[in-house]
C-alpha cells in the first residue's frame, strides 16, 4: 500500500495532474511524511521535487517557493547540501 501511494502521488504530481500547483505543493508534504526513512522513495521525491521547482519556480510565485522551503525545513534532516542548493537556486 505504502508503495502504491508514493507511485501515484509521484504521478499526479510529475504530470501536473492537480488543478493548481499549490495543490501539488501540499501533495509533496504529505510524500515526505509517508517516505521518510525509505532511502530509494525519499530519493524519487526529491527528484520530482526539483522537477516541479524548476517548472514552476518564479520570483512572483511566492507560495509555491515557500512551500518548498518549508518542506525543506521541516525535513531538513533527509537533504543534503547540495540538494539544498539546488532548490534555492531554481528560484533565483
Amino acid at each position: 500500500m505504502h508503495q502504491i501511494c508514493i507511485r501515484y502521488m509521484l504521478i499526479v504530481c510529475d504530470n501536473d495532474y492537480a488543478e493548481h500547483p499549490v495543490i501539488t505543493t501540499t501533495i509533496y508534504d504529505r510524500l515526505f511524511s509517508i517516505a521518510k526513512g525509505q532511502p530509494a522513495d525519499l530519493a524519487k521525491v526529491k527528484q520530482s521535487m526539483t522537477s516541479f521547482e524548476k517548472k514552476f519556480a518564479t520570483d512572483d510565485a511566492t507560495r509555491y517557493w515557500a512551500c518548498q522551503f518549508v518542506i525543506m525545513l521541516e525535513n531538513k534532516k533527509w537533504f543534503t547540501q547540495s540538494e539544498i542548493n539546488t532548490l534555492v537556486l531554481c528560484n533565483i
